[in-house]
């Protein structure tokens, strides 16, 4: 049966904090995910402060893609499409990591804009899967929490967007720039959420949308915060995306899971049920940056999606016909 199937396809998305595998192809209208890794590298640590990727997080980045690379031959993955999100775009020297990256590995990265992710994202959470059989005539507001930026898509109904665009607010931004203690006081996080609401009013005034949007969208997430989130909503030893997607989180709940983090220590943190320990430290500061947006926007309510950017890739360059 695999025979009469299309030949599996990698995608790669090297993001500020994780490194991200997913291989599958579209069939008969779906997508199979065959196999996915990750791993926390970190390599936009700091970046705004030096302006360059981390060094550790660069060693770390080139030794996982190698690793990737013979998972995707082990796979027999026709093609590898690997994509550069926030870091890369803003890094001084990520034309010069890209080019250590395709000796060593021979991956080649192409550095995608805020735009382009957004759209991909859009494709990937609504191209082939559950979420959008839900979602045909209801106006809806995609968004990517990521550790250096966050993209966002406006839609009715549809994979074409209305509106989409890329906001430089995330997790490891936050953690970097605003956080001293641990855990973050009162104050840090106030800099924190006022810091994106200054950044998400720059991007309604370039796009020409206004908060409080109208016909009161359906918000759905994607990206490691939201994920994770989900999975210590659920309490989860393992993780289990099909479980996570489509998990419904309310606003209250988001609010009575940010307090009692912040009652806890790191060391604490890295205890808790269905929290991934590498993501201890940027949890809070991602859950803020949740939180924040739903207040922004307006929703009580948020749809999680497991599925996202490196399913919107597959599913772009697949021969579905």
């Amino acid at each position: 049966m695999r025979a009469q199937c299309p030949a599996p396809v990698s995608a790669i998305d090297v993001g500020t904090n994780t490194l991200r595998l997913l291989i599958g192809y579209v069939h008969e209208g779906k997508l199979l995910r065959i196999a996915q890794r990750r791993a926390i590298t970190r390599v936009g640590k700091n970046i705004l402060k030096s302006g360059k990727l981390d060094n550790e997080g660069i060693e770390n980045s080139i030794r996982c893609l190698r690793s990737f690379k013979d998972t995707c031959n082990e796979y027999g993955s026709e093609s590898i499409l690997s994509v550069g999100t926030s870091a890369l775009r803003e890094a001084e020297d990520g034309a010069e990591f890209i080019k250590r990256v395709k000796e060593s590995s021979g991956i080649e990265i192409k550095i995608i804009s805020g735009d382009e992710e957004a759209e991909l994202t859009l494709k990937g959470i609504f191209g082939t899967n559950s979420i959008r059989q839900s979602m045909n005539s209801v106006s809806s507001f995609v968004i990517d929490i990521g550790g250096g930026s966050t993209e966002y898509v406006k839609t009715y109904g549809s994979t074409n967007p209305l509106i989409k665009g890329s906001v430089p607010i995330g997790a490891v931004k936050y953690l970097d720039n605003f956080i001293a203690h641990d855990p973050p006081n009162d104050e840090e996080i106030a800099q924190i959420k006022e810091d994106i609401r200054r950044e998400v009013m720059k991007s309604y005034s370039n796009t020409g949308i206004t908060p409080g949007l109208s016909l009161s969208p359906v918000l759905i997430a994607t990206g490691g915060t939201a994920t994770t989130v989900a999975a210590m909503d659920l309490h989860m030893d393992e993780y289990d995306g099909d479980k996570i997607h489509g998990h419904k989180l309310s606003l209250q709940t988001l609010t009575f899971l940010l307090n009692g983090l912040l009652q806890m220590k790191l060391e604490q943190r890295r205890e808790v049920k269905g929290l991934d320990p590498e993501r201890a430290d940027i949890i809070i500061p991602g859950v803020v940056i949740l939180i924040t947006l739903m207040e922004i926007i307006g929703a009580y309510e948020v749809i999680v999606s497991d599925y996202g950017l490196l399913e919107g890739i597959i599913i772009a360059n697949s021969n579905t016909s």
